[in-house]
């Protein structure tokens, strides 16, 4: 194996890594989210009372976003705790 390392060992050191990186990408999904969020309450504020057309394709936007962001974060919930009882167990 390259560097000296077990199959073992590298496998170990690749699950280590994905849970990592999974984390980071849940943290951040999860700060993308508070933020657009902010972002929507902000504007809506601004905008109460306008009923254009160009503000609810705005809203419909945001709302997808929202929806999107959730979604992916409900699918990365307890992965990072997944990968790293793999590694564990390697």
């Amino acid at each position: 194996m390259p560097n000296g390392q077990s199959v073992i060992t590298t496998a170990q050191t690749m699950m280590a890594s994905v849970s990592n990186g999974i984390q980071t990408i849940l943290d951040s999904a999860n700060e993308h989210l508070a933020h657009i969020e902010r972002r929507k309450a902000h504007l809506e504020t601004l905008l109460h009372g306008s009923h254009t057309e160009a503000a609810a394709k705005m809203f419909a936007a945001l709302d997808a976003a929202i929806a999107a962001l959730k979604k992916c974060i409900t699918a990365l919930d307890g992965q990072p705790q997944n990968a790293a009882a793999i590694e564990a167990r390697l």
